[in-house]
């Protein structure tokens, strides 16, 4: 998968939602194809949350998986 690199080094406007931007289509991808192989949407997008979330909390060499139960977003698909 190919992301787009960011306009400029360092910060400028809307850098932030330029990297929404290009994550955006690899993402969507994530969740078709976790999607075919038979996971809910909103169990997809949930675990995204949660993996996204352990990710930036910092852990050691021993700890790199995250619990199974480690958290739980509720997550509404749709209206």
């Amino acid at each position: 998968m190919k992301i787009k690199a960011p306009k400029a080094k360092g910060k400028y406007t809307d850098r932030f939602e330029d990297c929404q931007l290009a994550i955006e289509d690899g993402l969507i991808d994530l969740i078709g194809a976790a999607s075919t192989a038979g996971w809910s949407q909103q169990e997809v997008i949930t675990a995204i949350g949660s993996v996204s979330v352990w990710n930036l909390k910092p852990r050691t060499r021993l700890s790199r998986q995250p619990p199974n139960s480690y958290m739980y977003f509720p997550v509404s698909i749709g209206g």
